[in-house]
């Protein structure tokens, strides 16, 4: 389990931390439609995961909404990659565009250079 020293309190100026998620499936959401209908109708970035393993980290911008994005990988629309997760979790963010590239370059550092699967993906097509 993944155990967080207490951070000093940020400034609201200052780039949001990274939280440990990208490793962090005790606390995910099933992938289901009624989960789903409970996440948020906001902006910001979320991580689709099979049996515990990160197969995309996305970015929900330009008036869509977590919520939408979900949808749209749950009823496959995005590809059997990502419709075949079976948790999510998110984060809210003022800048999604800034901590979604964040996530990405972690899980790289983290991965030999590797993104997640369903990131891969989308960069071939």
């Amino acid at each position: 389990m993944l155990r967080l020293r207490q951070q000093p309190p940020e400034s609201p100026d200052a780039a949001p931390a990274l939280h440990p998620v990208i490793d962090e499936v005790a606390s995910a959401w099933p992938f289901t439609d009624a989960a789903i209908d409970l996440s948020p109708a906001a902006p910001g970035v979320y991580f689709l995961y099979e049996n515990g393993r990160l197969l995309y980290i996305g970015l929900a911008v330009n008036g869509s909404s977590i919520r939408d994005e979900l949808a749209i990988h749950r009823r496959g629309a995005y590809g059997e990659c990502t419709r075949n997760a079976t948790a999510f979790t998110y984060e809210l963010a003022r800048d999604p565009r800034a901590v979604h590239r964040r996530y990405l370059a972690a899980h790289r550092a983290r991965c030999d250079g590797r993104l997640p699967a369903g990131n891969e993906r989308e960069l071939e097509s």
